[in-house]
Protein backbone atom coordinates (compact mmCIF):
# COMPACT_ATOMS: atom_id res chain seq x y z
CA UNK A 1 0.00 0.00 0.00
CA UNK A 2 1.08 3.53 -0.74
CA UNK A 3 1.99 5.64 2.17
CA UNK A 4 0.43 8.61 0.54
CA UNK A 5 -3.30 7.56 0.08
CA UNK A 6 -6.38 8.63 2.45
CA UNK A 7 -6.41 5.19 4.54
CA UNK A 8 -2.82 6.04 5.92
CA UNK A 9 -2.70 9.77 5.69
CA UNK A 10 -5.72 10.93 7.23
CA UNK A 11 -6.10 13.43 4.52
CA UNK A 12 -9.26 13.65 1.93
CA UNK A 13 -8.38 11.80 -0.96
CA UNK A 14 -7.07 14.32 -3.44
CA UNK A 15 -7.38 11.41 -6.44
CA UNK A 16 -8.63 7.67 -6.31
CA UNK A 17 -8.56 5.47 -3.48
CA UNK A 18 -6.68 2.36 -5.36
CA UNK A 19 -7.46 0.55 -2.33
CA UNK A 20 -11.23 1.02 -2.49
CA UNK A 21 -12.71 -1.29 -4.89
CA UNK A 22 -15.87 0.51 -5.01
CA UNK A 23 -14.51 3.90 -5.40
CA UNK A 24 -11.82 2.70 -8.21
CA UNK A 25 -14.88 1.08 -10.18
CA UNK A 26 -16.99 4.14 -10.10
CA UNK A 27 -14.81 6.58 -10.78
CA UNK A 28 -12.55 4.31 -13.51
CA UNK A 29 -16.57 4.37 -14.92
CA UNK A 30 -17.06 7.81 -15.17
CA UNK A 31 -13.81 7.93 -16.58
CA UNK A 32 -14.66 5.88 -19.49
CA UNK A 33 -18.26 7.41 -19.86
CA UNK A 34 -16.48 11.05 -20.23
CA UNK A 35 -13.85 9.21 -22.72
CA UNK A 36 -16.64 7.83 -25.12
CA UNK A 37 -18.13 11.46 -24.26
CA UNK A 38 -15.76 12.42 -25.73
CA UNK A 39 -14.68 10.01 -28.47
CA UNK A 40 -18.36 10.81 -30.09
CA UNK A 41 -18.39 14.76 -29.59
CA UNK A 42 -15.00 14.21 -31.48
CA UNK A 43 -16.59 12.22 -34.21
CA UNK A 44 -20.00 14.27 -34.69
CA UNK A 45 -17.29 17.61 -35.11
CA UNK A 46 -15.30 15.53 -37.39
CA UNK A 47 -18.66 14.50 -39.73
CA UNK A 48 -20.29 18.00 -39.32
CA UNK A 49 -16.48 19.68 -40.66
CA UNK A 50 -16.16 17.36 -43.46
CA UNK A 51 -19.81 16.54 -44.39
CA UNK A 52 -20.21 20.68 -44.84
CA UNK A 53 -16.83 21.38 -46.54
CA UNK A 54 -17.39 18.44 -48.95
CA UNK A 55 -20.63 20.02 -49.52
CA UNK A 56 -19.12 23.36 -50.19
CA UNK A 57 -16.39 22.62 -52.05
CA UNK A 58 -19.20 20.67 -54.72
CA UNK A 59 -20.82 23.77 -54.47
CA UNK A 60 -17.95 26.10 -55.17
CA UNK A 61 -17.01 23.68 -58.13
CA UNK A 62 -20.22 23.70 -59.74
CA UNK A 63 -20.66 27.56 -59.46
CA UNK A 64 -17.20 28.06 -60.56
CA UNK A 65 -17.89 25.58 -63.51
CA UNK A 66 -21.34 27.37 -64.55
CA UNK A 67 -19.53 30.63 -65.07
CA UNK A 68 -16.56 29.40 -66.89
CA UNK A 69 -18.72 27.72 -69.23
CA UNK A 70 -21.31 31.46 -69.99
CA UNK A 71 -20.47 32.76 -73.47
CA UNK A 72 -20.33 36.45 -73.47
CA UNK A 73 -23.25 38.15 -74.93
CA UNK A 74 -21.56 41.44 -75.12
CA UNK A 75 -23.94 43.11 -73.41
CA UNK A 76 -22.27 43.78 -69.74
CA UNK A 77 -25.78 44.26 -67.79
CA UNK A 78 -26.35 41.03 -69.05
CA UNK A 79 -23.55 39.02 -68.50
CA UNK A 80 -23.27 40.42 -64.95
CA UNK A 81 -26.49 39.30 -64.03
CA UNK A 82 -26.31 35.68 -65.45
CA UNK A 83 -22.83 35.58 -63.47
CA UNK A 84 -23.99 37.10 -60.42
CA UNK A 85 -27.21 34.80 -61.06
CA UNK A 86 -24.96 31.82 -60.61
CA UNK A 87 -22.91 32.83 -57.69
CA UNK A 88 -26.15 33.81 -55.83
CA UNK A 89 -27.21 30.51 -56.69
CA UNK A 90 -24.76 29.03 -54.90
CA UNK A 91 -24.77 30.84 -52.25
CA UNK A 92 -27.91 30.28 -51.33
CA UNK A 93 -26.56 26.38 -51.66
CA UNK A 94 -23.83 27.22 -49.72
CA UNK A 95 -26.11 28.76 -46.90
CA UNK A 96 -28.54 25.51 -47.18
CA UNK A 97 -25.42 23.50 -46.46
CA UNK A 98 -24.47 25.37 -43.32
CA UNK A 99 -27.87 24.82 -42.20
CA UNK A 100 -28.14 21.15 -42.39
CA UNK A 101 -24.41 20.92 -40.46
CA UNK A 102 -24.30 24.57 -38.20
CA UNK A 103 -24.85 25.04 -34.76
CA UNK A 104 -24.07 28.65 -34.01
CA UNK A 105 -27.54 30.11 -33.62
CA UNK A 106 -26.19 33.70 -35.06
CA UNK A 107 -24.20 32.22 -38.00
CA UNK A 108 -27.71 30.55 -38.73
CA UNK A 109 -29.90 33.30 -38.71
CA UNK A 110 -27.11 35.17 -41.32
CA UNK A 111 -27.37 31.89 -43.42
CA UNK A 112 -31.12 32.14 -43.57
CA UNK A 113 -30.81 35.59 -44.39
CA UNK A 114 -28.83 34.99 -46.52
CA UNK A 115 -30.81 32.37 -48.55
CA UNK A 116 -33.81 34.84 -48.47
CA UNK A 117 -31.92 37.78 -49.67
CA UNK A 118 -30.11 36.11 -52.41
CA UNK A 119 -33.30 34.52 -53.78
CA UNK A 120 -34.83 37.94 -54.47
CA UNK A 121 -31.92 39.65 -56.06
CA UNK A 122 -32.07 36.10 -58.09
CA UNK A 123 -35.22 36.96 -59.47
CA UNK A 124 -34.40 40.90 -59.64
CA UNK A 125 -31.35 39.90 -61.73
CA UNK A 126 -33.50 37.42 -63.57
CA UNK A 127 -36.48 40.14 -64.40
CA UNK A 128 -33.25 42.45 -66.15
CA UNK A 129 -32.14 40.01 -68.55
Amino acid sequence: RSTTCCRTTGNPPSSVDIHDPKRAHAVGGTLTILRTAAYVKAEDVHAEHTGFHKDATMIMEKMGAEMKAMKSTGHADKDFAAMMISHHRGAVEMAEAYLKYGRDEEMRKMASKMIEDQKKEIQTMKAKM
